[in-house]
C-alpha cells in the first residue's frame, strides 16, 4: 500500500509523544499525590472524602500504567506491520493506534475535569 510507511511512522511517533506526555503527567500527579498524602499519614482512620481521593489516585496510577501498556503495544503492532511490509497488519495498527489514543484521551480528560472540580469547590 503506498504510503503506509509514512502512516505507520507518524503513528508511531504520535504514540511515542502519548506516552511522553502521559509520563510527564503521571510524575506531576504523583508529586501532587504525595504533597498532599503526608498530610494525612498521622491520621487513623482517614475521612470518608480523604479515602475516596485515596482510591481516585489508585485508580488513576493504575490507568496510567494500561495506558503505558497500550502505547507500547501500539508501538510494538505499528512496528511489526512496518518491519514485515504487510498491508493486512494495517488493520491491527490501527485498532492498536486508536486504543492507545483513546485511553490517553480519558486519562487526561478525566485528570483535567477532577483538576477542574477540585478548584471549584475550593473557590465555593
Amino acid at each position: 500500500m503506498p504510503g503506509q510507511e509514512m502512516l505507520l511512522g507518524a503513528m508511531i511517533a504520535a504514540i511515542a509523544v502519548v506516552w511522553s506526555i502521559g509520563v510527564a503527567t503521571y510524575w506531576s500527579v504523583w508529586n501532587y499525590f504525595y504533597s498532599w498524602s503526608n498530610r494525612f499519614r498521622g491520621v487513623v482512620g482517614p475521612r470518608r472524602l480523604v479515602r475516596w481521593w485515596y482510591w481516585q489516585n489508585l485508580g488513576v496510577f493504575v490507568m496510567y500504567a494500561v495506558a503505558g501498556a497500550a502505547a507500547f503495544a501500539g508501538i510494538l503492532v505499528s512496528g511489526f506491520a512496518l518491519l514485515r511490509d504487510s498491508p493486512a497488519a494495517l488493520p491491527l495498527a490501527w485498532n492498536a493506534f486508536a486504543v492507545a489514543l483513546g485511553v490517553h484521551f480519558g486519562l487526561f480528560t478525566f485528570e483535567i475535569l477532577t483538576s477542574i472540580l477540585h478548584v471549584w469547590r475550593r473557590l465555593n
